[in-house]
């Protein structure tokens, strides 16, 4: 039995009934669940379909689009993306664009303005 999380509520039984007869019956929640001190394994899922998803948004949530890289997507468009980066200390964001961050700015006019172009908020020569 195959059974994605955003298909069932927690109170939902679930029936197997096997080739040969033998019939089996969980809570949804029990079936759901990992064993302790296991991680939860779930499906790598698309963007069109997140193998993290909402039962009633099911184009919204996280998916695994390649070794080491996870993602987040809303309404079937990428938002993020996650990935291991060597100068993450010193990495930001600005929308959704991993930027370096600014260290050591000079709090003069000239300076402001070349930490604003190399974010990219500005454009400037």
């Amino acid at each position: 039995m195959t059974a994605r999380a955003s298909q069932y509520e927690a109170s939902d039984v679930l029936t197997y009934t096997s080739p040969n007869g033998l019939e089996i019956t969980i809570l949804a929640s029990d079936a759901l669940k990992a064993p302790s001190g296991s991680p939860y394994l779930g499906d790598d899922g698309t963007l069109a379909l997140p193998g993290y998803a909402f039962r009633d948004d099911v184009d919204t949530g996280m998916f695994r689009s390649a070794a080491n890289v996870a993602n987040l997507g809303a309404g079937g468009e990428e938002c993020m993306e996650f990935a291991a980066i060597a100068a993450a200390p010193a990495v930001a964001f600005y929308g959704t664009t991993a930027i370096v961050k600014q260290t050591g700015v000079a709090v003069t006019e000239v300076a402001i303005h070349a930490a604003l172009v190399a974010l990219g908020l500005i454009a400037g020569p």
